[in-house]
C-alpha cells in the first residue's frame, strides 16, 4: 500500500489488511470458519481444513499445500508461516470444558456451548485495542539471543529473524520515509521557539511554526516537514537535529546559570571570609599591639627607674662631697662628728 502525501511523493508499506480479513472476517475468515466448526456435532479436522481450501484457494495470502497434509500457509507482511489443524495443544483443555459444561443448559433443549478459543482471542484482542487507544502504550519487546538459551552467545540470524518476524524494520522504514513526529502548534513552538531568539510568538499560529522551521531548516516544506492544520509534521531526522540543538541549548543555559549562582555563592563565601579574615586579624594586631605595649611600658620603667636612680646617686655623691668639703674647711673630721 503507497501513503500519498502532499508533495506528490509516496511512501510504499506493508498493508496487514488483507492478512487481517483473512483471519477474522465475517463469515468466512479463518478464525471465524473454526468457531462454527467448532460448533457442529460432525465437524473434524478435515472438513475445517477442507472449508478453509474452499473458501481461501483463491487468496493470494493462502496457501494450499501440494501434498495432502493436514495444514495450510499464510503469508504475513514478514513471511510464510504454516499451521497445522491437529489440535494437540488443546486436548487436555477441550476435556476439561466438556467436564465443566456436562449439566449447563443454555435454553430449552440446549447445551450449554463454552465459548472457543478463537472466540476469546477475538474478545481479547478487541479489549487490549480499546485499552490501548485509551492510554499511551509503551511496548517492550523481549529477543532471544540464541536457541539454546546459553549466555554471552549472539546467533546474528536467529535476531535478525526475530527483528523481522517482529515488524522492528518494517517500522524503522516506515518511520525514516514517513513524518512519525506530530506536534501541534502549541507544543513545537513552546519546545523551539528558544532556539530562534524570536519573543511574543503567539501559541497557536501556524505561520510562526512556519518562521521557525525557516530559520531553523534549510531544507523546503516537503523534503523534512509539513505543516498541518493543527500540527507540525517533522521526520525523524529533522527531529533529531533539533532535539540536539534544544538540548545543547537547554545546556548551555544551565552551564550559565550554574556559573552565576557558583560564582554567586563564592564571592558571598569570600566576603565571609574576608570579614571573619579582617576580624581576626584585627584581634591578632590588638593583642600584639597590647603585648608590645606592655613590653615597651616595662623597659620605659627600668629606663626611668635607672636615670633616676643615676641621678639620684649623682645628685648623693654631690652633696657628699660638698658636705666632706665643708667639714674640710671647717677643720672638723666625720669621726669628730660622730
Amino acid at each position: 500500500m503507497r501513503k500519498k502525501r502532499s508533495t506528490g511523493r509516496t511512501i510504499a508499506f506493508n498493508d496487514n489488511q488483507p492478512c487481517l480479513l483473512l483471519l477474522s472476517q465475517r463469515p468466512y475468515g479463518i478464525l471465524r470458519i473454526l468457531d462454527d466448526q467448532s460448533t457442529f456435532p460432525q465437524a473434524t479436522d478435515q472438513t475445517f481444513l477442507q472449508k478453509c481450501h474452499y473458501h481461501h484457494v483463491s487468496n493470494p495470502l493462502y496457501c494450499k499445500p501440494k501434498m495432502p497434509l493436514p495444514e495450510f500457509s499464510i503469508k504475513h507482511y514478514a513471511g510464510k508461516v504454516t499451521y497445522q489443524i491437529v489440535a494437540d495443544e488443546f486436548r487436555e483443555h477441550t476435556k476439561e470444558v466438556q467436564r465443566t459444561s456436562l449439566g449447563k443448559l443454555q435454553g430449552p433443549g440446549r447445551r450449554y456451548q463454552p465459548p472457543t478459543v478463537a472466540a476469546k482471542f477475538s474478545h481479547s484482542l478487541f479489549e487490549l485495542m480499546e485499552k490501548m487507544a485509551k492510554c499511551n502504550s509503551f511496548f517492550v519487546r523481549c529477543l532471544k539471543p540464541n536457541r539454546t538459551k546459553e549466555p554471552n552467545l549472539f546467533e546474528l540470524e536467529m535476531m535478525s529473524s526475530q527483528l523481522r518476524y517482529s515488524g522492528i524494520f518494517e517500522t524503522i522504514r516506515i518511520r525514516k520515509d514517513g513524518y512519525p513526529i506530530r506536534l501541534f502548534f502549541s507544543t513545537f513552538l513552546s519546545r523551539y521557539k528558544l532556539l530562534t531568539g524570536i519573543q511574543n510568538l503567539k501559541q497557536t499560529d501556524h505561520n510562526n511554526c512556519i518562521v521557525i522551521l525557516r530559520a531553523l531548516c534549510e531544507h523546503s516544506p516537503g523534503e523534512l516537514y509539513q505543516i498541518g492544520i493543527t500540527r507540525v509534521f517533522l521526520k525523524e531526522r529533522l527531529y533529531l537535529v533539533l532535539e540536539r540543538r534544544r538540548e545543547r541549548l537547554i545546556t548551555q543555559a544551565a552551564t550559565t546559570l550554574q556559573k552565576h549562582i557558583r560564582a554567586y555563592q563564592t564571592q558571598r563565601r569570600y566576603a565571609d571570609l574576608r570579614k571573619k579574615v579582617i576580624l581576626l586579624q584585627a584581634q591578632v594586631r590588638g593583642f600584639q599591639c597590647r603585648r608590645r605595649y606592655q613590653c615597651l611600658r616595662r623597659g620605659l620603667i627600668r629606663f626611668r627607674a635607672t636615670v633616676l636612680m643615676y641621678l639620684n646617686r649623682k645628685k648623693y655623691l654631690k652633696v657628699n662631697a660638698t658636705f666632706h668639703v665643708n667639714l674640710f674647711l671647717q677643720g672638723t673630721t666625720f669621726d669628730q662628728i660622730s
